[in-house]
């Protein structure tokens, strides 16, 4: 005899809790139990990799693992009633979930995949929200170092719609999770610190808070230095070769044209990677 076959669907305890759970929910409705009530989010991303910083446009693409936890009392249940079952995976569809944004995206699309991911739900009402995405984000660029310059981006999370009397960010950790972080070519990340802030618009009275994680990332100069400012040095010292030329050679014209020419590839090269910037001019493209 089949066991498995003798059970009606009612019988598993997963059905039951779903359909118990999702009887009367309404995902369009704030989980709160009474008016007036706010939603507490607390925020983490785990960098998976930089993946570019466009410093002519000032913008910064990033693979990250988006992680989001709250409270929803509408999803409570007692594990006992349900054969041990403490947690459950819902669609996406079938979960409230906060209209977390990108406040400075660079994207037309806003963390595209996220609504193909489940939300994990425990039998105390915690909803925890995790999936990969890749954002874009508005990044000033200061080049006066260049290439010993270090960078600080600023990726702010939080609600476009609902204020803070409705929904309340915290950052889960003081800082982004680097554990799965994938080493960039050009850059190292040197910090990566989450802040709680609060802006308050002229549009509006409400409070509007906001998680902002703080990218600061150094360059590494070596490729630079040796494609570049090397040969940059080595040409301008052959320019003390021209004084040494007898005068009737006629060559110091010539070397002198052709070392000017050098230095302005070489200053092209640099000048076509940064930004058009008249407050932060590099100090390597000063003559």
């Amino acid at each position: 005899m089949n066991v498995g076959s003798s059970l009606s669907p009612e019988d598993v305890p997963t059905t039951r809790l779903v359909k118990d759970l999702l009887q009367d929910y309404d995902p369009r409705l704030l989980p709160v139990r009474k008016f007036g009530e706010n939603v507490s989010i607390a925020v983490n991303i785990a960098l998976r990799q930089l993946m570019r910083l466009d410093e002519k446009n000032q913008i910064i693409s990033l693979n990250i693992w988006m992680r989001l936890w709250w409270k929803d009392p509408r999803l409570h249940w007692n594990a006992s009633d349900y054969e041990g079952v403490n947690q459950i995976i819902l669609p996406f569809q079938n979960v409230w979930t906060p209209d977390i944004t990108v406040f400075d995206s660079a994207s037309e699309t806003m963390m595209p995949g996220r609504r193909t991911y489940r939300p994990i739900v425990l039998h105390d009402g915690t909803v925890i929200y995790l999936y990969p995405t890749i954002i874009s984000s508005i990044c000033p660029i200061n080049v006066l170092y260049f290439p010993m310059d270090t960078q600080e981006c600023r990726i702010m999370f939080g609600s476009w719609s609902h204020s803070g009397i409705e929904i309340d960010f915290q950052p889960k950790i003081p800082t982004g999770d680097m554990d799965f972080y994938v080493r960039n070519n050009e850059w190292t990340v040197m910090s990566f610190p989450a802040r709680r802030n609060v802006a308050y618009y002229k549009c509006c009275p409400e409070p509007f808070p906001d998680v902002t994680f703080y990218l600061k990332i150094r360059r590494k100069p070596l490729f630079y230095i040796l494609s570049v400012l090397f040969p940059c040095m080595l040409t301008s010292s052959v320019a003390i070769l021209a004084f040494l030329l007898p005068p009737e050679s006629g060559e110091k014209v010539s070397l002198n044209v052709t070392i000017l020419l050098s230095l302005a590839v070489f200053l092209l090269m640099v000048s076509d990677q940064l930004p058009a910037s008249s407050d932060h001019f590099p100090y390597v493209g000063e003559p």
